[in-house]
């Protein structure tokens, strides 16, 4: 019998620990936030939230409401600026459905360290968000424009990020654990991509944007802001920013164009992965570096007048891409070497790694060395398929 009432007892103390939760919040109480907007100041820091409207999210019909509202407060800290969002906000904001953070390029070249604080530490915050730089425009005027298409804009930047570097190498993801670790690792700086308007921004941030079949203004992913620091100290163009992403061996699913004999017609290739290996050394007191990037490509199209089914041709191929991308990696290496001067890659960080004793003497002298490093590039390429035919149509 006691052992029947202990069980009782057992049971019902198990039913009263599933009875509820200490976080469950009501959403009929909650502002959810998609993006947030960070720009500085007079005092501290602006900040802007996306908000959800729920009922226009779910609506199968159009309407004359948009599915998103956009909220601005200022705070002596970010932390303050978001508390004082409820003086705004019908509800309190809840942060942990964030899909994007955006900085004003003029609070990332004040530096954003401040910022970080608070996204690392609050605990409503996940850490899936993607971290971005407003480039020429407020954070603010980012999260007012509309697009078509996705009801969200913050969703929408959110995936063209990841789309821009999936199939074009000119942008890189980066999640708050990224960021925080090259800025607190030795030899290593950190980088963050940006997105910038086309377009007008007073027809961007109302409907009509939504409207029209070509939306006036658009939101677009490109360029890699270099950081030094916590600072914003410049940007790798599109090319320079795809020769990063060679560098650091994230190029994958992206093209290259390679110009025929009469430079008015191209093959085009589709990259399908790319594997690098950095070896690094000090000798004398300077860093040298060799960089062997391998690459594997199929031929996508060609308008030139090639018999790709000769191995000789598909050799020139190769060595034609070779000299593409080596080109492409050089001119990262002269940006970030000899205009921005910063480490974005890590070539610091490997010698710390594997040269770690070489590493302790020259570490002090990183910003005065690196720039002046000797690296070369290697590049392997290796053609895998060449499509469904051979030849050209233009070879007869």
């Amino acid at each position: 019998m006691n052992r029947v009432i202990t069980k009782i007892i057992v049971l019902f103390l198990l039913l009263a620990t599933l009875s509820g939760c200490w976080s469950k919040k009501e959403l009929d109480n909650l502002a959810i936030v998609t993006g947030i907007g960070i720009d500085k100041a007079e005092e501290g820091y602006e900040v802007s939230v996306q908000i959800i409207n729920p009922a226009e999210v779910a609506a199968k019909q159009l309407t004359t409401r948009t599915a998103v509202s956009s909220y601005t407060a200022s705070g002596k800290s970010l932390f303050d600026a978001i508390r004082n969002l409820i003086e705004v906000t019908p509800r309190k904001v809840y942060l942990s459905h964030t899909r994007i953070v955006i900085f004003s390029e003029e609070l990332a070249k004040e530096g954003i360290s401040d910022t970080i604080d608070f996204l690392v530490r609050d605990h409503e915050l996940r850490t899936d968000f993607y971290l971005a730089i407003a480039k020429g425009y407020s954070a603010k005027q980012m999260l007012n424009i509309l697009t078509p298409l996705d009801k969200i804009p913050a969703s929408k930047m959110y995936a063209m990020i990841d789309n821009s570097e999936r199939y074009l190498a000119q942008t890189r993801t980066v999640k708050i654990q990224k960021f925080t670790a090259d800025l607190l690792l030795e030899g290593q700086q950190p980088f963050l991509t940006g997105i910038y308007i086309q377009g007008s921004t007073d027809i961007g941030n109302s409907i009509e944007n939504v409207e029209r079949v070509d939306s006036p203004a658009k939101i677009l992913a490109d360029h890699i802001g270099a950081m030094k620091g916590d600072q914003l100290i410049g940007w790798l163009e599109h090319k320079e920013s795809k020769g990063f992403n060679y560098l650091t061996g994230k190029v994958k699913n992206s093209t290259e164009i390679i110009p025929c004999k009469d430079d008015d017609k191209y093959t085009s290739f589709e990259i399908i992965s790319t594997d690098k290996k950095i070896k690094g050394k000090v000798k004398d007191g300077k860093p040298t570096f060799t960089i062997d990037i391998k690459v594997r490509a199929n031929v996508a199209q060609s308008d030139c007048e090639l018999k790709i089914s000769n191995p000789k041709t598909l050799d020139k191929l190769e060595k034609d891409l070779n000299k593409e991308i080596s080109d492409t990696a050089s001119l990262t290496l002269e940006a970030i070497q000899k205009d921005l001067q910063t480490d974005i890659v890590g070539f610091g960080e490997l010698l710390h790694r594997t040269k770690n004793k070489d590493w302790q003497k020259i570490k002090g002298q990183w910003d005065e060395l690196f720039p002046e490093a000797d690296i070369k590039v290697n590049v392997q390429t290796k053609i895998k398929r060449t499509g469904t035919i051979t030849d050209s149509f233009k070879e007869k």
